[in-house]
């Protein structure tokens, strides 16, 4: 995938274009736009051998965007010699996670409830291919073990971590469902007091509960927002195995980061750690987080 190719060819179809460098993926992003034209739109820009799992996240988010959910609405998707161009509309507005520690918290939680409802509508949508999760996940989990021993850096409290991830996970019979995938207040617009919400890249299906295994990146700047997500979500009536749940999720996030951010150098490494640090914190003789109680 050549990027003076890709570049090449959106200059036949606009005449303003900016790379966006933010974000972690691999994928090449654009702002782009015409001067005859003041919509501006953002382009996604994957390898074509990745051309069935962005075809299916697209259609996906049409689906979404058609009950009418606040999310980046999808436009075209276009294959073009070995580059897979992605068309969305271009959302004006503030990402969540840099302005929400600057309101009220009643506002914080208001919009945590409006997050929890919006996911509880994407997990609406069913898998598209079956999938037993138990199996998967617990492959998961050793394919993380093995990564983690090869990169040779322990994560801090490995053994807690470890003690929470060796026990069985029961999904109590929950049907998978499609994933946003990376659900936090970085992957959030807030424009003109609403929530719009983007970045569906790491999208997938699964069991819809951990969806909420980023929820530790939005608690980190307002738990008051990840409590009223919660909230929201279940409309106030959390199932007692949820938090249970929810612990193992984060578990398994913490144990597979460390040998993940080491590709983006030590920095990214030691922020791991942290956010490992942050989250055994939370957790006092109870599987209950200690920023929701």
């Amino acid at each position: 995938m050549n990027q003076a190719n890709i570049e090449l060819y959106l200059k036949k179809h606009y005449q303003v274009i900016h790379p966006i460098t933010l974000g972690w993926s691999h994928d090449l992003k654009y702002r782009v736009s015409n001067s005859s034209d003041i919509k501006q739109y953002f382009i996604r820009v994957n390898p074509i051998d990745k051309v069935q799992s962005e075809k299916y996240r697209f259609d996906q988010m049409t689906k979404l965007s058609l009950k009418g959910l606040p999310i980046q609405k999808p436009i075209s998707f276009e294959t073009v010699d070995d580059f897979i161009i992605q068309t969305f509309e271009w959302i004006e507005g503030e990402c969540l996670e840099d302005v929400i520690s600057s309101l009220d918290l009643d506002t914080q939680r208001t919009l945590g409830l409006e997050a929890g409802k919006i996911l509880r509508q994407i997990h609406e949508l069913p898998s598209q291919y079956p999938m037993d999760w138990i199996t998967h996940i617990q492959k998961k989990f050793e394919r993380k073990r093995v990564a983690y021993i090869q990169c040779g850096i322990k994560l801090n409290h490995e053994s807690d971590y470890l003690k929470i991830l060796e026990k069985p996970l029961d999904i109590n019979n929950r049907k998978v469902k499609f994933q946003h995938g990376d659900y936090h207040v970085g992957n959030m617009v807030y424009a003109n007091g609403k929530l719009i919400i983007i970045d569906f890249n790491r999208s997938d299906d699964g069991d819809p509960w951990q969806d909420f295994d980023r929820i530790a990146f939005s608690v980190r700047i307002s738990p008051e927002f990840a409590k009223g997500q919660i909230l929201g979500y279940f409309n106030h009536n959390v199932p007692q195995d949820f938090f249970t749940t929810l612990r193992y999720y984060f578990s398994l996030n913490s144990f597979g980061s460390i040998a993940w951010a080491i590709p983006y150098g030590e920095q990214e490494v030691q922020i791991m750690q942290d956010i490992a640090s942050h989250i055994h914190s939370w957790y006092q003789e109870s599987d209950i987080p200690t920023w929701y109680k």
